[in-house]
């Protein structure tokens, strides 16, 4: 049996689960009248363990199906897909109070829809730039919460 990048996927979220679960229960959860610190992101951590769960599930009944060629190259593409994300999202966090918000944002949005496929550059880096702008302007202006500013220093 050969293992499917969505059964990786499901499993990777479902470590990512365990660890909110864990990390939150530590904060400590409260009730239902009195949350504590932590009950919120245990409360997403069982959903994103139990939606985890459910798609291995699904994959594993699923599994039996024969793979042609084709599929098995497709298979490959999400799995490269797959860890460019997780390059991406590790940069990001690494390189947010460094950078900035606005150009790290750009540049996670940018990976991203380049790896679900969206291949026009241009496109990708206006839609980038606009939603950066959009959170940027959102959190500072009317929530009045400072987000990193790194190299761009005039906004």
């Amino acid at each position: 049996m050969r293992v499917k990048s969505n059964q990786v996927n499901s499993f990777f979220w479902l470590l990512v689960s365990s660890g909110f679960c864990i990390l939150s229960y530590q904060l400590g959860l409260g009730n239902l009248h009195q949350p504590g610190p932590g009950f919120f992101p245990f409360l997403a951590g069982c959903i994103l363990g139990l939606l985890s769960v459910l798609q291995l599930i699904k994959e594993w009944i699923n599994a039996s199906a024969n793979i042609s060629p084709q599929n098995m190259r497709s298979e490959r593409i999400k799995i490269r897909n797959f860890l460019e994300l997780i390059l991406a999202t590790f940069l990001y966090g690494a390189l947010l109070e460094r950078v900035g918000f606005l150009l790290t944002t750009m540049g996670l949005i940018f990976v991203t829809r380049y790896s679900f496929g969206v291949k026009d550059w241009k496109r990708n880096i206006f839609i980038g730039f606009l939603t950066a702008l959009i959170v940027y302007l959102g959190f500072e202006k009317f929530l009045k919460i400072r987000l990193p500013r790194g190299i761009i220093s005039f906004f």
